[in-house]
């Protein structure tokens, strides 16, 4: 039992209950909780998925038969729809441990959180996840000329000469 009392007196009281693992237990980690893109960007997103015993403290996994690096699991959905078949994983092997959404898969101006899960093989009631929103921006028309090497804005003026073709 736990009471807390803050500087007006007041107080609750509340059961904690703390349960330990016999195994390490499996954290994952996104660099950025927050990404800006714009649609004709490629996005690529990479996962970090290590095994832990104690939070902050990495565990030498020689110690325990069947638990390594590769007997982790990932998974990554998204709470928006999204045509799953346009996005892929740098590693198309069943633990794909980083995202990539090609240029064109999102809708500008459209917000959606992405999660990446992480857990053991042996045991996927130990599963923990994180996410990052992803943010597709709208921006201005840009033409692009096929073969050329430069892009212009909306206010820029355009002159094609074909006499050489």
């Amino acid at each position: 039992m736990a009471t807390i009392t803050n500087f007006l007196g007041q107080s609750n009281s509340s059961t904690v209950i703390i349960q330990t693992a016999d195994h390490p237990i499996p954290s994952i980690n996104i660099s950025f909780s927050f990404i800006q893109t714009f649609v004709y960007e490629e996005v690529v997103i990479d996962s970090i998925g290590e095994m832990k015993s104690c939070i902050g403290t990495s565990v030498d996994l020689s110690n325990y038969k069947g638990f390594d690096q590769s007997s982790l699991v990932y998974s990554w959905s998204d709470t928006t729809p999204l045509d799953i078949s346009k996005i892929r994983s740098v590693n198309p092997s069943s633990h794909p441990k980083t995202l990539i959404i090609p240029p064109f898969t999102l809708e500008p101006g459209i917000s959606r959180v992405l999660e990446v899960s992480v857990w053991l093989e042996a045991f996927v009631e130990l599963k923990t996840s994180t996410q990052v929103r992803l943010n597709a921006l709208i921006s201005n028309p840009v033409a692009w000329i096929e073969g050329g090497s430069r892009s212009i804005g909306s206010n820029q003026g355009i002159l094609l000469d074909g006499s050489l073709s």
